[in-house]
């Protein structure tokens, strides 16, 4: 009987004394929270401005292939018009080498 009597006050004794944190270290603890808050929100910006860099390089090189595609064929034509017998739409080559 007397150990269920004081049973709930051990129990309440027990967390008081598990759940106590210094002053001192609860601001700690906040205070890295703030500032690792501080720096995710830091990276997230620093994330949004790389991708955005990604997608304008990735616009840009597909612009240039584009381009490069239509440089291309405008190679072909005139390779065609210079010697009509012997169509080549091989870009790899050089004038030197169709010369031969």
């Amino acid at each position: 009987m007397r150990i269920r009597k004081s049973l709930p006050a051990l129990i309440c004794i027990s967390l008081l004394l598990v759940g106590c944190v210094s002053q001192s270290e609860f601001d700690q603890v906040q205070n890295e929270k703030r500032s690792t808050e501080e720096k995710l929100v830091n990276i997230e910006k620093d994330l949004e401005l790389v991708r955005k860099n990604v997608e304008r390089q990735a616009n840009e090189l597909n612009k240039i292939s584009v381009e490069n595609l239509q440089l291309k064929e405008k190679i072909a034509l005139y390779r065609s018009a210079i010697n009509p017998n012997s169509y080549s739409n091989n870009y790899n080559t050089n004038v030197e080498e169709e010369q031969k």
